[in-house]
């Protein structure tokens, strides 16, 4: 998200994004030693492991084990353009003539 609307992004009318009910999200390192980070980990992957119905692990510290020795690649967003409502470049073209077959059929109706 942050890579979309950085923290000081403004929309069109020049109040800033992340304001009101929106609160810019922020980048949490993992510590296999915090244990609300363990636990969310077993949540997370049991819900997973459920869903696709392959055996669950409850055992928090073989969960801790693994995931303080997983590698992961550091993450690189992607660079996209999102339109939000009312954003979206007004396109004040004349409509497009009709083709003559077209006013022909038209004519016929």
């Amino acid at each position: 998200m942050l890579s979309i609307f950085p923290k000081d992004h403004v929309d069109k009318e020049g109040s800033p994004f992340w304001s009101g009910p929106k609160r810019a999200p922020s980048h949490i390192e993992f510590d296999a030693n915090n244990e609300t980070h363990v636990e969310f980990i077993m949540s997370y992957a049991n819900l997973v492991a459920f869903g696709l119905s392959i055996p669950e692990c409850r055992d928090i510290n073989k969960i801790r084990e693994m995931a303080a020795s997983a590698q992961v690649k550091p993450y690189v967003p992607k660079k996209i353009k999102v339109k939000l409502p009312g954003e979206e470049e007004n396109k004040n073209q004349e409509p497009e003539p009709a083709a003559p077959e077209d006013e022909e059929l038209l004519v016929q109706l």
